[in-house]
């Protein structure tokens, strides 16, 4: 029975290894707050915020925000 437990337990550790760490992630761009375009982007490691940026130049101010799918 230890054995089994063991093996069981082995098991669900290389599973769990192994799984695809991929996230899809939508992203919107928007300039002085109208939409210019969505991108979708797949990332393997982090989160889609980590994507986000917002800037102004010039006073014209441009935003991408991102999410998970």
């Amino acid at each position: 029975m230890k054995k089994l437990t063991f093996i069981l337990a082995a098991t669900a550790v290389i599973a769990l290894a192994s799984c695809s760490k991929e996230k899809d992630c939508t992203c919107v761009s928007t300039v002085d707050g109208t939409e210019m375009g969505t991108t979708k982007h797949t990332i393997e490691d982090g989160d889609c915020s980590d994507m986000n940026t917002e800037s102004t130049l010039m006073g014209i101010s441009s935003k991408v925000s991102c999410t998970e799918d």
